[in-house]
């Protein structure tokens, strides 16, 4: 299944896909680009990434599920309480110096602590309406904008009515405190039953990473909530999934473009597994793992001939040549100039030779700099036990 494009931060379609997907499985998501706005430069905090089982909603049993990028710990290993949260290490408030990068967010999605000033229902001394009230506004946007990303996904009066009844029952957006970002209804592991996503974040920290969550619900399964401090929850889900490694569970990929500019973009992605009613983290293909970016070395050489240029993959030790525009005018003998430029962007699943694959470009730039775009390297990834590169090419620009 693919769905991809861009959205603004209320959902609504915003233009024309940067580029078209080769083979995808499931519907084609609508093109769209992001809305001319100034982004503010913030820092992203320090990183940690935890995938949550939401609360039972019979039960009221609250269940933890933390998945660290280093190391992958025993999925059965749980807190039940933010006491339980505290001592091992785990900061359960939401403020901006969380000791350990690590943020837990209970069943509602975020309690009244993790939102700091926002709950006592009082009004300031400036006279500002109260937390309340700014509450019941925000649930009312919530809905609105629920129902146009309900109406654009194809869904009925009653079903989308059903569907926003279930997310206000688990109580994701925390009683009006977090804003309703997107919404998907997929049928993400293909068994004919279809599957939402849903994400929120804190508005009053508009721009800032690791404010929100992503939830995912999986057929009857009690929602799963990704937080991640270094990722951007403020635009619309890119969202595919497929079964990469052909063991029968399926795998989800999804990202969301962030403040930062240059080449294609602040683009982070992610990739879970959903098996055995568990979500488990997976890595994405790279030819590095010392920093959080994910990507293919790309040297990009300018040759002697007027407009053209090689780009060389250490990984494979292959060379392609293509046709761009130059910047300046060619050296007598050929010279490296640039390479990729942030890692990987338009990451998705698509069939390739009769199975799941991911695929995914690199932003590449010549000798005038990162603003001096020439193509772009595509990659198709399979896995056969670890990731390899099945395919490579350039498209020039």
């Amino acid at each position: 299944m693919n769905r991809s494009g861009q959205r603004d931060r209320h959902g609504r379609g915003l233009g024309a896909d940067p580029g078209r997907s080769m083979g995808t499985a499931g519907r084609e998501g609508t093109g769209r680009m992001l809305r001319g706005i100034v982004y503010t430069m913030v820092c992203a905090i320090s990183c940690g990434i935890c995938l949550t089982a939401c609360a039972n909603r019979e039960t009221g049993e609250q269940v933890w599920e933390t998945l660290a990028k280093e190391e992958t710990p025993d999925i059965n290993e749980t807190d039940t309480s933010n006491e339980a949260g505290a001592a091992n290490g785990t900061d359960t408030s939401n403020e901006a110096g969380a000791a350990n990068g690590t943020d837990a967010i209970n069943e509602a999605g975020a309690t009244k602590e993790n939102q700091g000033e926002m709950g006592d229902g009082t009004r300031d001394a400036g006279g500002e309406a109260s937390p309340n009230a700014k509450q019941q506004t925000q649930m009312q946007e919530n809905e609105e904008i629920f129902v146009h990303l309900a109406q654009e996904a194809g869904l009925e009066p009653g079903e989308w009515e059903s569907c926003f009844q279930r997310l206000c029952q688990d109580d994701i957006f925390a009683g009006g405190d977090l804003e309703l970002v997107d919404f998907i209804l997929e049928d993400l592991d293909e068994n004919g039953q279809e599957d939402m996503v849903v994400m929120v974040q804190n508005p009053d920290a508009l721009f800032v990473y690791g404010t929100g969550c992503v939830y995912f619900y999986m057929n009857e399964d009690a929602p799963y909530c990704f937080l991640d401090e270094e990722f951007p929850f403020f635009f619309q889900v890119d969202l595919s999934s497929g079964d990469l490694d052909g063991d029968g569970n399926v795998e989800i990929v999804f990202g969301a473009q962030g403040t930062g500019n240059g080449g294609a973009g602040d683009w982070h992605y992610r990739l879970l597994t959903y098996k055995d009613h568990t979500m488990e983290w997976m890595e994405l293909p790279s030819d590095s793992y010392e920093t959080e970016e994910r990507g293919i070395r790309i040297q990009v050489i300018q040759e002697t001939k007027k407009d053209t240029y090689s780009a060389y993959c250490p990984v494979l030790e292959e060379t392609l040549t293509f046709t761009s525009q130059n910047a300046k005018k060619p050296e007598k003998q050929a010279m490296e100039v640039g390479g990729n430029c942030r890692g990987f962007y338009q990451v998705e699943c698509v069939e390739y030779e009769g199975r799941y694959a991911l695929k995914a470009a690199e932003y590449l730039f010549g000798e005038g700099g990162i603003v001096h775009g020439v193509g772009a390297a595509w990659f198709v990834f399979v896995w056969d036990g670890e990731w390899r590169i099945a395919k490579w090419w350039v498209e020039p620009w």
